[in-house]
């Protein structure tokens, strides 16, 4: 599990979550929800800095080579030069361990492994760990497109931002800070002694070799590099995601995502030829968000498997939109995105705000989640009636359910009831579930749940998270939306007394 703290960031003074398999902000507008959303977003994309994220720690492609190969890493946490010592100190390990007679190398606890060779391989960790000091800086000056020294908060005195990111299982912490306009490493630690190795590969390579000096191989290289790179994966597992962002003014990006991207275009052509006098700057969730919906056709391949995502699309499609949200096909040209039902097909922008709304929920739903995603959506409840809030909540629910992790920011009192339900239900029997009018697998265990409230604190003059209390009896307490809600019954008696009696 992930946890991420800061102090003085954006409107933020200080706080800290947990990302879980739904994770939930509550608080009032400007309090920093949507700033620590794009912080987690930001942190997701950085670290590893040398992994392209999914389940099967795939690589980034070097530039200009067909060599599925860590550029960075074979750079600077497995030099050339340490790659031969650290293969004779493992070859020296097996024959050694042969001659005692010791069992398999199918899988070596870390414990097992003698210093000389834990050394390089905890080495390659601790180095991969404070080389995300400059990544974690880059993508959160493009993700917020802003120079990093305006992410402080204002109220600070110039102290500047601190972020710490932890992880439970394999343990590590890294803590970077914002001094004099610069990130800086404050801390990085990592315990792998829990984790283990599969040296079987490596092993027989080397017996093949029979063990002459000749019998180095470039596949012993390529073998070792291979080692180092499956170890520092596990230092990161729970980072191993895809993370999506899709923003609060998504609908208006997605109606006009085929101009925005021709103007973009036409710059490009431009560039260094004519002077543009402003050239608006996108952040990069923005940037993303629109980038993914340009290129969804890409995705439209190898999804049989991942039905149970995609039904979620078809549930939105049939309980919200009543129709179908889709690329347009058969065309060579720039996709379009449509939607369609019994009366014809009409672009986005001939729509009802609740289809623009809730179409690139159902796009990235179809075309681009996969278990291995976290999805981040700003204010999911946008332009929805209350019950189609309940249906956006169930849909969400049931993304969970298919292991897509899901952050969400709300202000809608309608949809964290319905979350809240959801928690009620996990305490039925399946077959209760459906009595209820629910799917036999729609709930949510209080553990798979994390509630944060953003609240401002008057004596550090900017926000305080604090975690929502939770029960499986009720699920989250509500004290957020019952502090509005509260004195507006209130009034409402008041006045119904005054009028009666006026």
């Amino acid at each position: 599990m992930i946890s991420i703290e800061v102090r003085n960031f954006g409107p933020i003074a200080k706080g800290k979550v947990e990302l879980k398999p739904l994770t939930v902000f509550v608080g009032p507008n400007n309090s920093g929800k949507s700033y620590l959303a794009v912080l987690a977003y930001s942190v997701l994309r950085s670290m590893p800095p040398f992994f392209s994220p999914s389940k099967s720690y795939s690589f980034r492609r070097v530039p200009g080579s067909s060599m599925r190969r860590f550029m960075w890493l074979s750079e600077e946490v497995l030099p050339d030069d340490d790659v031969k010592p650290l293969l004779n100190s493992i070859k020296q390990w097996f024959d050694r361990s042969e001659a005692a007679s010791v069992g398999s190398w199918k899988s070596k606890q870390f414990g097992e492994i003698p210093p000389e060779v834990r050394e390089p391989l905890e080495r390659a960790v601790l180095r991969s760990l404070k080389d995300c000091r400059q990544e974690i800086g880059d993508e959160l000056e493009r993700c917020y497109a802003t120079a990093i020294t305006e992410l402080s908060r204002k109220t600070s005195l110039g102290k500047g931002f601190e972020v710490r990111l932890s992880q439970a299982n394999p343990s590590f912490l890294l803590s970077v800070s914002c001094r004099r306009g610069k990130l800086h490493l404050v801390e990085s630690t990592s315990d792998m002694s829990g984790q283990a190795l599969d040296f079987s590969k490596l092993h027989a390579s080397l017996r093949r070799s029979h063990g002459h000096a000749s019998g180095f191989r470039p596949i012993h290289h390529a073998l070792v590099v291979e080692l180092v790179e499956s170890f520092v994966a596990h230092a990161y597992q729970d980072f191993l995601v895809n993370p999506y962002y899709l923003p609060a003014a998504r609908s208006g990006i997605l109606q006009n995502h085929k101009a925005l991207a021709g103007s973009a275009v036409n710059r490009a052509t431009m560039a260094g030829i004519k002077q543009f006098p402003e050239i608006p700057l996108f952040p990069g969730v923005v940037a993303d968000f629109l980038r993914n919906v340009i290129e969804l056709d890409r995705h439209q391949t190898g999804r049989k498997h991942l039905e149970r995502i995609t039904s979620v699309a078809s549930f939105l499609e049939e309980n919200l939109t009543k129709g179908e949200i889709d690329i347009e096909a058969g065309k060579m040209e720039y996709p379009d995105i449509v939607y369609k039902n019994q009366s014809g097909t009409f672009s986005l922008h001939r729509t009802s705000s609740m289809v623009s709304e809730v179409a690139p929920v159902v796009l990235f739903i179809r075309y681009v989640l996969r278990d291995t995603s976290l999805l981040i959506i700003e204010e999911p409840e946008s332009h929805l009636h209350p019950e189609n809030q309940r249906q956006m909540a169930t849909a969400i629910v049931k993304l969970v359910r298919a292991g897509v992790k899901v952050l969400v920011t709300t202000h809608s009192d309608y949809f964290f009831q319905q979350l809240n339900n959801f928690i009620m239900l996990s305490q039925l029997a399946g077959k209760d579930r459906v009595a209820h009018g629910y799917s036999h697998d729609d709930y949510l265990a209080p553990d798979e749940v994390g509630a944060y409230l953003f609240a401002y604190d008057a004596r550090s003059r900017g926000s305080v998270i604090r975690r929502l209390a939770m029960s499986k009896a009720e699920g989250i307490t509500d004290e957020e939306f019952a502090r509005v809600t509260a004195p507006l019954y209130d009034e409402t008696v008041s006045l119904h007394r005054r009028v009666e009696t006026a």
